[in-house]
């Protein structure tokens, strides 16, 4: 195994081991020993807050780990491990998708199992843009909206120049970032850069259909208010004017009659 590829399984097993990861569930009811304290007189039922109604618990552990290595020249590696039994097909399918949203191919397809996780890496070109400074978050969200949590590693070779906010949030997506410098050997270099973004999709309507935009927002609606008051106020001045002129003439009509 080539050093680049086994760097990019080692990243994806350890990165995603990490992640994917089953969180404690508090149970319904815990067991205690028989309590000494005088039981106290049932109080009334009190409903539930509209809020505590509205608001839904977002899950804490990612259903897919997606892990990008990239150092800014050809094609970035990527590595993808679910949380759950995935077949080859289906997991090929995710990559294909993915490198369609990208506008690229698919090379170095391979799928592997280790310690109960599937993993699946490629080669894909318009992953990231090391120009402005993105990674393509709205290929990687459109292809795994269907999971409400899931999670983008960014490991870069170099300092790349990341664009990403702490907190967005737009329609059913949401994003939270991290990002950290990897030292250089020399004192103030940086030798790489690591981001981590978590992203819930909201998906109580079902899954979407689309996905909303992370860098390019949506387009603002054009108000007709602000060009008609130009337009009559235009209008206005050519009347006022044209009265004047009018006016002018008339006069001097009557002084020379």
């Amino acid at each position: 195994m080539r050093p680049e590829r086994r760097f990019l399984t080692l990243a994806a097993l350890l990165l995603g081991g990490a992640c994917i990861v089953s969180t404690p569930r508090v149970g319904r009811a815990q067991q205690s020993s028989p309590s000494t304290t005088p039981a106290r007189a049932p109080q009334p039922a009190q409903p539930p807050t509209a809020a505590r109604a509205q608001t839904p618990q977002e899950p804490q552990t990612p259903a897919i780990q997606v892990t990008i290595v990239s150092n800014g020249s050809g094609r970035d590696g990527v590595a993808i491990g679910y949380d759950s039994k995935v077949a080859e097909p289906e997991a090929r399918k995710d990559l294909e998708t993915l490198a369609r949203e990208c506008g690229s191919d698919l090379k170095g397809f391979k799928y592997s199992n280790k310690a109960g996780i599937p993993v699946v890496e490629a080669k894909l070109a318009g992953l990231t843009n090391w120009k402005t400074g993105q990674v393509n978050l709205d290929a990687i969200n459109q292809t795994f909206r269907r999971a409400p949590f899931f999670r983008v590693m960014g490991v870069f070779e170099g300092p790349f120049p990341l664009r990403a906010a702490a907190e967005w949030t737009r329609g059913p997506l949401r994003i939270q970032t991290q990002a950290s410098d990897i030292p250089g050997q020399e004192k103030g270099s940086v030798a790489g850069r690591i981001v981590d973004y978590r992203v819930w999709v909201d998906q109580r309507q079902g899954v979407p259909a689309e996905i909303p935009s992370v860098f390019n927002p949506p387009p603002r609606q054009t108000s007709w208010l602000p060009v008609l008051f130009v337009v009559a106020t235009a209008a206005g001045v050519a009347l006022l004017a044209f009265l004047a002129v009018y006016k002018g003439r008339l006069m001097r009509r009557k002084e020379n009659a």
